[in-house]
Parts: structure tokens; C-alpha cells; sequence
């Protein structure tokens, strides 16, 4: 058998999953596995069209943004996620994700998490109704 070592971008499809660890070997879903996330590729298609229409709106690194704007409006579609919703999720994702770099949360800390909410799910949003899938 062939073993094929490729170096990728990939998006996390179930929110609830734990985070891969760098080095992690991956298969490639077959056609079951594939037709279950099927409306998954108009949501990364429409992020990259609005990502190069300057449509989103980076509070931080380009890039950066628009690939977790990417995987956030795949963890919307997949939850159903409404705004009160994405906020929460956004904020226990940063928790974290803060906590687990050694650097402290407190109220101040998440006070500026929750600023950015609105500005990522406005984003959000529009890369799934891009999408048709809202």
C-alpha cells in the first residue's frame, strides 16, 4: 500500500470532536462518509468567493479570519446556530483555547471575546446565506 504525506488546510466538520493532533494520519471518507456533509462544499466555496471580494470584515490577520470565519460557518450550519448561539460557542471556543496557552480568563478577557462576536457572526452569516443554506 501507498502512503501519500500531504501538508493541508482542513476545517473541523462536528463542533464536538477533539482538536487533531499535529502529525495526525487522516483517510478520506468514502461515498457515505462523503454524502453525509454534502452541502459542506457551497459553505467553503462561498467563503472563499467573499474572502476575495474583500467582503469579510478581519478584526485581525486576513487570512487568519477568513479561515475561522470558514470553519465557524461550518460549525453554524452544522449546530443551527442562531447569534446567541455562535456568541456563546465563540466564547467557551476562546476559553479554551486561552486556558489551554497557559494565559489567563477573567471577565475583562471575555468582555473583549463577546465585543467580537456580533462582527464574526455578521460574517458568518453571510457566507452561509452565500452559501444558500440560509
Amino acid at each position: 500500500s501507498t502512503v501519500l504525506r500531504v501538508v493541508l488546510d482542513a476545517y473541523c466538520l462536528q463542533a464536538d470532536l477533539d482538536v487533531p493532533t499535529q502529525g495526525m494520519l487522516f483517510r478520506i471518507a468514502g461515498p457515505a462518509g462523503q454524502a453525509e456533509f454534502a452541502e459542506l462544499p457551497a459553505i467553503v466555496e462561498a467563503s472563499r468567493r467573499l474572502f476575495e471580494a474583500g467582503a469579510l470584515n478581519p478584526s485581525t490577520n486576513p487570512e487568519d479570519y477568513f479561515h475561522s470565519i470558514r470553519q465557524w460557518a461550518l460549525w453554524a450550519d452544522e449546530k443551527g446556530m442562531d447569534a446567541e448561539e455562535f456568541e456563546d460557542a465563540f466564547v467557551a471556543h476562546a476559553r479554551r483555547n486561552i486556558m489551554a496557552s497557559g494565559q489567563t480568563w477573567n471577565a475583562e478577557v471575555e468582555s473583549v471575546v463577546r465585543d467580537y462576536a456580533p462582527g464574526r457572526w455578521e460574517d458568518v452569516e453571510a457566507v452561509l446565506e452565500a452559501a444558500g443554506v440560509r
